[in-house]
């Protein structure tokens, strides 16, 4: 892989950039996350209209579009932007790479239009078939934007598969409001028999790279939420002074700077080389665990160290240095427990560890 930004990438993502920085404004964020709605509905409008939803939908492949859909996720979480757009891309992308029914299709269209979506995975879940399609019952906690959802997707075990299901609203379909670490909104799902539209089915094997690949794109906003924590370190330590000079003239300060540009690079190339590797039809699953599990860890380390030349500040609610770490904390927790993360990660390379490897390699030639 380069890991370069083709023209294409480089593009979006500074349209990306130029657009947030626009449209959301981090001093807004208290008084937005504080509303009624919980993010700017007329953004996330525009972002639908940009096509950036859509990039969960096309065709993917070596200059496919999770690279793109990361880039966006990254602008995100460095703008601080609330909202249902993680939550409808999973969904998108779920449909496009799981669904097989004309029920998928239609939603597709609804949602890459405008609609939001959450996604709630019955890990308890039971699914039993009717004469008029299914019946689903189960629970799922902090469910992101599942309250006045436009479209709830169920995935729930079923006969050795999981089943992608659409949980239309009615009885014994419950959401109910949760309160979480950051500024995202989330509900608790409740179903209790609930009729369900089947809209596909994978093996095991499949459902977990996929939530894997979702991870990925937490991760990517993961690491757009350590930039800002960066670039406020950076511009505080030039301008706060100290003995005369500025903080950031001191050795334990730049060494503290130079450690979070480390691991924000780290972060960021494991992220994006996982996406490719999906998008290349590659084996990425020890990839996404890795960059999962690392980033989540770096990025805790980025946000606090950020606080830390900040002089403690960050814990004011009015500064967004505030939001980078709780936004950040909370993706990772949403990625599960260190010790699910790691088990997985050590599982994978205990696979790998078995593989032959000699097909992946080039032979170099050896001169003579």
């Amino acid at each position: 892989m380069d890991l370069q930004l083709t023209t294409e990438q480089r593009a979006l993502d500074e349209a990306a950039a130029k657009m947030l920085a626009r449209r959301a404004s981090a001093e807004d964020l208290n008084d937005l996350t504080d509303g009624q709605a919980g993010y700017d509905p007329d953004l996330f409008a525009e972002m639908s209209a940009m096509g950036w939803l859509d990039l969960a939908v096309e065709p993917h492949g070596p200059d496919g579009t999770l690279v793109e859909l990361g880039l966006v996720h990254e602008r995100l979480g460095e703008a601080l932007v609330p909202g249902p757009f993680h939550a409808t891309a999973s969904a998108i992308l779920t449909l496009a790479r799981l669904g097989d029914t004309p029920e998928a299709t239609a939603l597709l269209t609804r949602l890459t239009d405008g609609g939001r979506a959450a996604l709630a995975v019955l890990r308890d879940g039971s699914v039993e078939a009717t004469d008029a399609g299914f019946t689903v019952s189960g629970h799922a906690s902090g469910v992101e934007w599942a309250v006045g959802a436009d479209v709830l997707l169920a995935a729930a075990p079923y006969g050795g598969s999981w089943l992608i299901l659409e949980v239309p609203a009615g009885p014994g379909a419950g959401v109910a409001p949760v309160t979480v670490f950051d500024y995202e909104r989330a509900g608790r799902v409740a179903l209790t028999g609930a009729r369900a539209h089947r809209v596909g089915e994978v093996s095991p094997a499949a459902w977990a790279d996929h939530t894997r690949l979702l991870g990925v794109l937490r991760a990517a906003e993961i690491v757009g939420c350590g930039q800002r924590a960066l670039d406020l370190a950076v511009a505080h330590v030039k301008q706060r002074n100290q003995f005369g000079r500025p903080i950031g003239s001191f050795q334990a300060v730049q060494h503290q700077c130079a450690d979070m540009v480390v691991d924000l690079d780290a972060s960021r190339l494991l992220v994006r080389y996982a996406l490719w590797r999906a998008a290349s039809g590659l084996p990425f699953a020890r990839h996404a665990a890795m960059a999962t599990w690392f980033t989540g860890e770096a990025m805790e380390r980025v946000t606090r160290s950020a606080n830390q030349v900040h002089g403690g500040v960050g814990v004011i609610k009015e500064y967004p240095l505030h939001h980078c770490y709780r936004h950040a904390k909370a993706q990772q927790l949403r990625l599960g427990s260190r010790r699910e993360q790691l088990a997985d990660l050590g599982d994978l390379v205990v696979a790998d560890a078995t593989r032959d490897f000699a097909g992946e390699f080039v032979r170099w030639p050896v001169g003579t």
